[in-house]
């Protein structure tokens, strides 16, 4: 009889957990998705990048540019600065692809303009502020790009850089 009433109550568990653990599962994936971008902030940050600085040159003037090739490098960008400290920064990409861009932890209105492997300007979008997690629009590239650069708001319309311009190493 103990055997009989044990195995009925195993039972119910067994068929509570084969209900249960999934929807744990589901729960716990997508807290990791919420916060896997924090995560990865986070553990950026503490990294204490240190973005080179290189020269690049639009329309025969000289730029200097941050740095990004890394996977820190990217995830942090321009978060957290209350300036600059160079004209703007651009990101490296192994290959083209649509690519996105957001505000998040970003104190600085900025341009982003997208450019394809050849360094050609492909668009430039406008970036202001965001100011609460609900208002992070992602500004998605139109086609495949390479290459981003950030730059303060209205920097290439101040430069008279356009869509169509190269982005020469120098």
């Amino acid at each position: 009889m103990k055997l009989k009433s044990w195995l009925v109550r195993n039972h119910i568990l067994v068929i509570s957990l084969r209900f249960l653990v999934p929807i744990l599962l589901l729960i716990g994936v997508f807290h990791l998705i919420d916060t896997s971008s924090t995560l990865q902030y986070c553990f950026c940050k503490s990294q204490n990048l240190r973005f080179k600085v290189e020269t690049f040159k639009i329309q025969n003037k000289v730029y200097h540019l941050k740095t990004a090739k890394s996977f820190c490098e990217h995830t942090m960008g321009l978060m957290d600065l209350s300036e600059i400290g160079a004209d703007g920064m651009i990101f490296y990409f192994n290959q083209p692809q649509i690519l996105k861009f957001w505000m998040k932890n970003t104190n600085l209105p900025l341009d982003l303009a997208y450019l394809d492997e050849h360094m050609k300007i492909t668009e430039i979008l406008h970036m202001p502020v965001s100011l609460t997690p609900e208002d992070y629009p992602i500004y998605a590239s139109s086609g495949p790009a390479k290459y981003a650069i950030e730059a303060p708001l209205d920097f290439f319309e101040r430069q008279n850089i356009h869509v169509g311009d190269t982005v020469l190493s120098h």
